[in-house]
């Protein structure tokens, strides 16, 4: 069966042996892949012909004129859901059976019934939802499609397969799940859950793939996930009303799954965590899309995040294939937000970054909450890098973090330092990035220090290094940040880059004074306190940014680039708003 709905197209179909495919795109077709990549499937392109073959079960995407950076850049986004075989389908007249026969079902709300299969014939296309409270050996299969783009609620009715407190044994096989209005397959509380061969997609905001939340016993395989939020999503919280007591979350397991994020995480264990969540395994897992600034700034492949008092106890990421460019420390991010909630003993193993990817994450931890024993073993992209300690970016926080193989250094052509972003910026730690905040006292370089009740570095009222919004419309409520530089009488501040590594590096940017009073500053970029290799005044009079164009710099491990700012004949609206971006063009 071929569908179109929304911004997608799918053709889903049982097989068996191999199937030969073609595609006719009305549109001219100057790239084609067929994801995921592990498949190793190489299509022929006749023309706009598109053709290749297909012997197993999975889930696919065909990719065509499309980027390495983004999933949805192709011209039109077709997925195929090819299935195996059907075994023992129920028969409609069995009183036990809820049958929906090929055809179109008018929005209802479907309430679950224990000890009945509730089967989706291929050609059915039901719309509602489907939800229960004490469930006891519940299915719901079949090859047929249940669309919620009638759902209104922000809350739990806004979920289209939803299953609440104390229920057990509950099974989804072989459909098709698309557009709630918040979360697409919701598991309350719930005890022996098998999901299996499901394909849900979802556009609208808050429509996650598929929740745990304070469930045992579960296994999620051979399905597909796409959303506009989190997808394989495990919580501990107690959401609706008939669940006051959150519960811990266990054992649960993801494996053989393909997901597209377009906001959010892949791979998420929290925020919920008002309880413990303990082994919890993604296993051989394919990522086709995910969030990228200016999207969302604060996700990652792989996320652990507990905001409340929950411990997060033995996770397993093993054998996962990232199909898209990943943004600078956005493989993994384990940070506990806040309360008293702990992440121990995670364990990623096997990573694969597909096109070359960037390698690297980050792990906090609060004075309250110690993130302890995280372990990377062969984690790699596309062109033979591995992972290097170095970018495993890491707070006082944290203990027993170990990289195998044990590499320091892990810099790489390509990689980028922007310090307008939270991945690779502004820190209150010294050194965070490779930045370093410094000014020159007359002709004597000390160190500012982190003030805590500004936000700044600073050695006082004038002289200062923060960080600061420079627009007032911000592309999706995220705003574009700056260096704010601010010189004193006989004091400069100074943002100071390190070389991790020698080679050739560009230098870029742009700096602007927004203040009109006072007479302008001067400012200047150099290495290793040379001669600037970029410098320019600017007047009061001229509020707009400056590029600063590009400028090729040859450094050695340990050298330093260093932005200036120097006040004129007085300190009046001097605050200089600079946004400096370096990236390594080779390396020796």
């Amino acid at each position: 069966m071929n569908i179109f709905i929304c911004f997608i197209f799918q053709s889903y179909f049982d097989f068996k042996g191999s199937v030969a495919i073609k595609v006719k795109p009305n549109y001219s077709v100057s790239s084609v892949e067929i994801l995921p990549s592990r498949a190793q499937i190489v299509p022929k392109v006749n023309g706009s012909e598109i053709s290749f073959a297909i012997r197993e079960p999975g889930q696919y995407f065909v990719k065509i004129n499309g980027d390495s950076e983004n999933g949805s850049s192709a011209t039109k986004n077709l997925y195929i859901f090819a299935n195996p075989p059907e075994i023992d389908a129920p028969s409609k007249d069995d009183p036990n059976v809820v049958y929906f026969a090929p055809g179109v079902y008018e929005h209802k709300f479907y309430k679950l019934e224990s000890n009945k299969i509730y089967y989706i014939a291929g050609g059915a296309f039901v719309y509602g939802r489907f939800y229960g409270v004490e469930l006891q050996n519940v299915t719901i299969r079949g090859r047929g499609v249940i669309c919620g783009e009638h759902l209104t609620s922000l809350g739990d009715e806004g979920r289209i397969v939803c299953i609440n407190k104390k229920s057990n044994n509950i099974k989804i096989e072989g459909i098709n799940v698309m557009h709630p209005k918040v979360w697409t397959i919701a598991m309350y509380q719930s005890n022996n859950i098998h999901i299996d061969n499901v394909h849900t997609i979802s556009h609208g905001m808050s429509s996650d793939g598929c929740d745990i939340t304070g469930c045992h016993d579960v296994l999620v395989e051979n399905s597909f996930f796409r959303g506009h939020d989190d997808i394989l999503a495990v919580k501990a919280r107690d959401f609706i009303n008939e669940m006051p007591v959150p519960q811990t979350c266990e054992n649960v397991t993801f494996r053989n799954c393909v997901v597209w994020c377009d906001s959010s995480n892949p791979m998420t264990i929290g925020y919920e965590t008002n309880q413990d969540i303990r082994n919890i395994r993604y296993e051989r897992i394919d990522v086709l899309n995910i969030s990228r600034p200016n999207v969302w700034q604060l996700e990652a492949v792989m996320a652990i995040e507990p905001h409340n008092e929950g411990v997060v106890d033995g996770v397993v990421y093993k054998d996962i294939r990232v199909d898209v460019k990943v943004p600078q420390n956005s493989l993994f991010r384990f940070v506990v937000d806040e309360g008293t909630g702990t992440i121990r003993n995670v364990r990623i193993e096997d990573v694969y970054i597909n096109y070359g990817g960037t390698l690297g994450g980050i792990i906090y931890g609060t004075t309250q909450a110690e993130v302890s024993g995280v372990d990377f073993i062969n984690v790699r992209n596309s062109e033979g890098l591995s992972l290097a300690e170095d970018k495993v970016t890491t707070n006082v926080y944290t203990s027993n973090i170990n990289v195998s193989p044990n590499l320091k250094n892990g810099t790489w052509v390509g990689e980028v330092w922007d310090f307008s972003t939270e991945f690779s910026g502004f820190s209150s730690e010294q050194g965070r990035f490779n930045w370093y905040y410094k000014y020159l006292d007359g002709s004597e370089m000390k160190e500012l220090l982190w003030n805590s009740s500004r936000n700044f570095w600073d050695v006082d009222t004038y002289c200062y290094i923060g960080w600061q919004r420079t627009d007032t419309n911000p592309v999706r409520n995220f705003p574009q940040m700056a260096a704010a530089m601010h010189p004193d009488v006989n004091k400069q501040p100074i943002l100071i880059w390190k070389a991790p590594a020698s080679g050739k590096i560009l230098v870029r940017g742009k700096v602007r004074r927004p203040g009109t009073c006072g007479d302008g500053v001067d400012v200047s970029v150099r290495k290793n306190y040379q001669i600037p290799f970029w410098s320019m005044t600017i007047e009061s009079s001229n509020q707009n940014f400056v590029d600063m164009g590009t400028n090729t710099v040859s450094v050695n491990k340990g050298d330093e680039v260093q932005f200036m700012v120097s006040m004129r004949g007085d300190n009046g609206c001097d605050n200089t708003e600079w946004l400096p971006v370096i990236e390594y063009l080779s390396l020796e």
